[in-house]
């Protein structure tokens, strides 16, 4: 039978021969870049943990166990909100419980939350729960600012992006979690719901600037059934990484079928798409990112299940937001809104040949927006804006290998110029 036989002198590296006999010998740019760079490290270097984005992910130690129970926000209704909150995931591998109580300075008023939720087997697939609450709840938004970004903006600016409303009551819900891209939860909701006005001029750097006016809400029971359906990957905190993933949210409320005061049913859906263009190879790679999102309503919706168009807020902008447009600008009891950027990565300045720019390693991002907002049957004395808007602009992102500078023109009056920042997406 054939045999392999190998010689000792052909798997034996000779360094001096190849030293000695380059073929094809590197320029001194070449040279240099070999022994500075090395692709491996770079990306650990890029993706590791730590710094800025470790203490984004959540803080370790004393410090971080004491902010985990701590619930400390600011807003235009209830002034400072302090209190404690527990969040105890693995009390048993099949129970879960949440608690919550805190006080608001300027309207003077107490709130609490308490829950859990159990789970039928060990991989928690299905869980059954429920929760008691007395809470400052505020209109349904895509969730682009958190209770943190939303606090800094109105204490520092009077810029609260959200509007609210008393909630006071009871839910019981089913979830459903059989993969970890699929989650869907079914709520039953029974509250007492009551308009809320502002109670407090205080800013730090702004304190004659009147803040923004929150609307009433309509008060009276409600009882609702709401489905929330996401299909794709967890999402990503501040959207660190672009992946692709559907969410739909209905909520129906009928007095003889669920009871409460309120007869209406709300739709709202968004959807992210990620579409490769050009360079394969590449890591990350060039491509387009659209997110459309679309709501309606049938029968008497009240104020506080209006839709808005989602906005940049004080000068910081996610992606699926509108640059130029001002929170709670267009707001209707429907709306349609479509974002889409092409990210071409570092590619042009590449083509440009010119170091000085390239080797920034930024990304070089074109954007475009539409919106538009309607309203058929909407509440008495609701604030109502029906209409188009369009905008369009380009962006400079991964700045310090972090944030991202947009420059947008809104096209739909009043026209003008807006600069935000961002964070950069990696991936």
């Amino acid at each position: 039978r054939p045999r392999l036989v190998v010689d000792s002198s052909a798997v034996r590296l000779d360094s001096s021969y190849w030293s000695a006999n380059i073929v094809l010998p590197l320029d001194s740019l070449e040279s240099r870049a070999y022994r500075t760079l090395d692709s491996t490290q770079s990306l650990d270097v890029q993706f590791r943990p730590g710094g800025a984005m470790m203490t984004i992910g959540g803080g370790t130690g004393i410090t971080g166990t004491i902010l985990s129970f701590t619930d400390l926000s600011f807003n235009r209704v209830e002034g400072f909100h302090a209190g404690v909150r527990a969040e105890l995931d693995s009390v048993t591998n099949s129970l879960s419980l949440n608690a919550g109580l805190a006080y608001g300075f300027s309207d003077r008023h107490g709130t609490y939350a308490l829950g859990g939720t159990y789970y039928t087997g060990r991989h928690r697939t299905v869980g059954f729960g429920a929760e008691a609450y007395r809470i400052v709840d505020h209109i349904p938004d895509h969730g682009y600012y958190d209770s943190f970004s939303n606090s800094l903006a109105a204490i520092l600016n009077k810029e609260d992006y959200r509007d609210y409303f008393s909630a006071d009551g009871w839910r019981a819900f089913v979830r459903f979690h059989p993969s970890a891209e699929i989650l869907s939860t079914l709520t039953y909701t029974s509250e007492q719901e009551k308009p809320l006005a502002a109670r407090t001029s205080f800013s730090i750097f702004l304190p004659s600037r009147a803040f923004r006016a929150n609307p009433a809400a309509l008060s009276g029971h409600i009882g609702s059934l709401r489905l929330d359906l996401h299909l794709g990957p967890a999402p990503v905190p501040l959207d660190l990484v672009q992946q692709n993933g559907l969410d739909i949210s209905v909520e129906h409320a009928a007095p003889l079928f669920t009871g409460g005061d309120f007869d209406f049913t709300r739709v709202d859906g968004i959807v992210t798409v990620i579409v490769p263009t050009f360079g394969q190879s590449y890591l990350m790679k060039p491509g387009f990112r659209l997110r459309a999102s679309a709501g309606d309503a049938t029968g008497a919706l009240p104020v506080q299940r209006l839709f808005a168009v989602e906005s940049a807020l004080d000068g910081y902008a996610a992606f699926g937001v509108m640059h130029g447009a001002h929170p709670r600008e267009f707001t209707g009891t429907g709306y349609a809104a479509i974002n889409l950027e092409h990210n071409f990565r570092n590619i042009p300045l590449l083509a440009l040949g010119i170091p000085f720019l390239y080797n920034f390693n930024v990304d070089l991002i074109a954007f475009g927006g539409a919106a538009h907002t309607w309203s058929r049957n909407p509440p008495a004395g609701a604030p109502v804006r029906t209409g188009m808007y369009t905008e369009a602009g380009f962006s400079v992102s991964r700045l310090f290998e972090l944030f991202r500078a947009d420059f947008a023109w809104r096209l739909s009056g009043p026209k003008g110029f807006y600069f935000t920042l961002g964070v950069a997406t990696f991936l």
